[in-house]
């Protein structure tokens, strides 16, 4: 039970929980129309990439997965025993601990993945940074917390196949997905005969993937239209549709896209862990909180999600060595849930939206990738959605990136 005063707090401030009702009809409605091609918050990109037809067997598949820590290659081949995952070499990304220009990324990608594209009949590529879907393609954006130089506008498979190619290594079927798709295959691998899949991929991004029938979206004509599904990237993190509480307007307030990308800015880790910041701030302001308390949360100048996440699952911390009596924790833990909350209730209205319009019934799978699996927001996740089942499979990203370069060969 909350207690009034944190209750009022909250109030206050506009961090309430939504009902989860109108989040879900609006978010449904930005979806319909960003698949009609109109314009929206959510611009329901289609790919080229299906998840039907029958996969090959004893077929290996070269796969790279990047993401803001590390580049990851693998060699993966689905047999009767299973699917098996050799050759796993990883290294830094770069740009993360130095500026590295666009040609160094794509040369280490290739670099690590030339022994085994000397052993694979296709290639794909698992791209889990800012970018955007384009046929069995990405073009990349710029990352705002990697510092590459020239990989906005670069399209993925082609520089990375052309790389390849200067190395007189085989031209291989290749295609490029971001993490939310990779998951969403990953589940069709490892959950065949579901009725709807989807996957959700969720860190310093909101990433929600969906597979719908090519004949419901008008936006997509030509030979072929008419058949099978095809994967659509939501852009979720785009939605607007959020009523912002104070320290959303903070932040905001700041930020180069002000007014835009607002359930990233409310729901991605780093926004979470700055939304609790500000909100605990608050929370000294209204005098929740006790004076030495106060002055320490006060003394703040960042504040990473994995505090937030720490204090909430008793597991110390930051915030807990700032609120080191009971009451002054029990106020921080109710402030930084309601954050949560709220990241939560979107999250659950977008998939139980994303539901209503594939015409989902009740063999869903859900299948996640990102930082936020080994956080509290999981268990809250689930406990938010009790029907649906959410699989966090080891390998997501590279499964995924198999599954992507087994269909490329059809």
């Amino acid at each position: 039970m909350i207690p009034e005063p944190v209750l009022a707090s909250l109030r206050r401030h506009g961090l309430l929980s939504l009902p989860r009702a109108s989040s879900e009809a609006l978010l449904l409605s930005q979806m319909r129309i960003g698949l009609f091609g109109g314009a929206a918050d959510l611009p329901m990109t289609p790919t080229d990439l299906s998840h039907q037809g029958a996969l090959p067997s004893d077929v290996p598949a070269a796969v790279i997965c990047a993401d803001r820590d590390s580049v990851t290659v693998a060699l993966v081949t689905r047999t009767l025993n299973g699917v098996q995952v050799t050759e796993r070499e990883s290294f830094p990304t770069p740009g993360l601990e130095y500026p590295a220009p666009w040609e160094d990324f794509v040369y280490l990608a290739a670099e690590l993945a030339e022994p085994i594209v000397r052993q694979a009949a296709c290639l794909g590529f698992c791209y889990a940074l800012p970018g955007t879907p384009e046929g069995r393609d990405i073009i990349a954006g710029s990352p705002d917390d990697l510092c590459i130089d020239g990989a906005a506008g670069q399209k993925v498979c082609t520089a990375l196949t052309a790389e390849l190619a200067s190395r007189d290594l085989p031209l291989l079927p290749c295609a490029a997905l971001n993490d939310a798709a990779a998951a969403l295959l990953a589940g069709t691998l490892l959950h065949p005969g579901q009725d709807r899949y989807f996957g959700l991929a969720w860190d310093r991004d909101l990433r929600l993937c969906l597979a719908a029938p090519r004949v419901a979206i008008p936006k997509l004509t030509g030979p072929g239209s008419d058949r099978g599904f095809v994967l659509v990237d939501t852009g979720l993190g785009g939605f607007t549709g959020v009523p912002l509480s104070d320290a959303d307007l903070i932040l905001d307030r700041d930020a180069a896209d002000a007014g835009r990308n607002l359930l990233r800015k409310t729901a991605s880790l780093p926004a979470l862990g700055e939304v609790a910041r500000f909100i605990l701030l608050k929370g000294v302001e209204d005098g929740l909180f006790s004076f030495e308390c106060g002055r320490g949360l006060l003394a703040l100048t960042s504040l990473p999600f994995r505090a937030v996440d720490e204090l909430l699952r008793e597991q110390g911390g930051q915030l807990a060595a700032l609120c080191p009596v009971p009451e002054d924790r029990a106020v921080a833990e109710a402030l930084c849930r309601a954050v949560c909350d709220r990241a939560v209730e979107l999250t659950a209205a977008a998939l139980t939206a994303a539901g209503r319009l594939t015409g989902a019934k009740d063999s869903v799978c859900i299948t996640a990738a990102g930082g936020w699996t080994d956080t509290i927001l999981l268990p809250l996740l689930r406990d938010a959605l009790p029907d649906r089942t959410i699989d966090v499979p080891e390998d997501a990203a590279l499964l995924g990136a198999a599954v992507a370069a087994w269909y490329s060969l059809t």
